[in-house]
Protein backbone atom coordinates (compact mmCIF):
# COMPACT_ATOMS: atom_id res chain seq x y z
CA UNK A 1 0.00 0.00 0.00
CA UNK A 2 1.05 3.39 -0.88
CA UNK A 3 1.79 5.94 1.37
CA UNK A 4 -0.47 9.22 0.63
CA UNK A 5 0.63 12.49 0.45
CA UNK A 6 -0.82 15.38 2.34
CA UNK A 7 -2.48 16.75 -0.39
CA UNK A 8 -4.37 13.02 -1.12
CA UNK A 9 -5.23 12.44 2.54
CA UNK A 10 -8.94 13.99 3.82
CA UNK A 11 -9.03 16.16 6.60
CA UNK A 12 -9.95 13.20 9.52
CA UNK A 13 -6.85 11.66 8.11
CA UNK A 14 -4.86 14.66 8.51
CA UNK A 15 -6.13 15.39 12.01
CA UNK A 16 -5.85 11.93 13.19
CA UNK A 17 -2.35 11.64 11.73
CA UNK A 18 -1.66 15.53 13.68
CA UNK A 19 -2.84 13.33 16.54
CA UNK A 20 -0.62 10.73 16.58
CA UNK A 21 2.35 12.69 15.33
CA UNK A 22 2.05 15.31 18.40
CA UNK A 23 1.96 12.12 20.62
CA UNK A 24 5.49 11.02 18.75
CA UNK A 25 6.59 14.61 19.59
CA UNK A 26 6.17 14.21 22.98
CA UNK A 27 7.20 10.85 23.73
CA UNK A 28 10.85 10.85 21.83
CA UNK A 29 11.15 14.52 23.98
CA UNK A 30 10.25 13.14 27.26
CA UNK A 31 12.55 10.05 26.50
CA UNK A 32 15.34 12.32 25.42
CA UNK A 33 15.04 14.51 28.74
CA UNK A 34 15.12 11.19 30.85
CA UNK A 35 18.09 10.06 28.80
CA UNK A 36 19.83 13.80 29.44
CA UNK A 37 18.97 13.77 33.15
CA UNK A 38 20.49 9.90 33.51
CA UNK A 39 23.26 10.66 31.56
CA UNK A 40 23.92 14.47 34.19
CA UNK A 41 23.27 12.44 37.08
CA UNK A 42 25.48 9.10 36.34
CA UNK A 43 28.43 12.01 35.19
CA UNK A 44 27.71 13.51 38.60
CA UNK A 45 28.13 10.80 40.89
CA UNK A 46 30.40 8.14 39.57
CA UNK A 47 33.16 11.25 39.26
CA UNK A 48 32.44 13.40 41.86
CA UNK A 49 31.82 15.86 38.75
CA UNK A 50 31.27 16.94 35.28
CA UNK A 51 34.71 17.61 34.36
CA UNK A 52 36.22 14.74 32.81
CA UNK A 53 32.76 12.94 31.58
CA UNK A 54 31.11 15.79 29.75
CA UNK A 55 33.21 15.55 26.07
CA UNK A 56 32.11 11.48 26.32
CA UNK A 57 28.22 12.89 27.03
CA UNK A 58 27.88 15.84 24.38
CA UNK A 59 27.59 13.39 21.39
CA UNK A 60 25.21 11.48 23.27
CA UNK A 61 23.38 15.12 24.50
CA UNK A 62 24.04 17.08 21.30
CA UNK A 63 21.71 14.18 19.02
CA UNK A 64 18.57 14.80 20.75
CA UNK A 65 17.88 17.75 18.35
CA UNK A 66 18.82 16.04 14.87
CA UNK A 67 17.09 13.49 15.73
CA UNK A 68 13.60 15.62 16.15
CA UNK A 69 13.99 17.54 13.36
CA UNK A 70 12.07 15.27 10.64
CA UNK A 71 9.06 14.62 13.24
CA UNK A 72 8.93 18.17 14.08
CA UNK A 73 9.20 19.07 10.14
CA UNK A 74 6.46 16.38 9.37
CA UNK A 75 4.43 17.78 12.15
CA UNK A 76 4.73 21.11 10.88
CA UNK A 77 3.79 20.12 7.43
CA UNK A 78 0.53 18.25 8.37
CA UNK A 79 -0.37 21.24 10.72
CA UNK A 80 -0.38 23.81 7.91
CA UNK A 81 -2.38 21.52 5.41
CA UNK A 82 -5.18 21.16 8.16
CA UNK A 83 -5.40 25.53 8.44
CA UNK A 84 -5.10 25.51 4.75
CA UNK A 85 -7.90 23.25 4.50
CA UNK A 86 -9.69 24.65 7.55
CA UNK A 87 -9.25 28.34 5.84
CA UNK A 88 -11.19 26.99 2.44
CA UNK A 89 -13.47 25.68 4.06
Amino acid sequence: MAKKTLSEMSLEELQKSQASSKGIVIAFSLLWLIVICVFIYVGITRTGGLSGKLPAMLPVIGTAIPTMIPILIHNSNIRKEVKKRQSHS
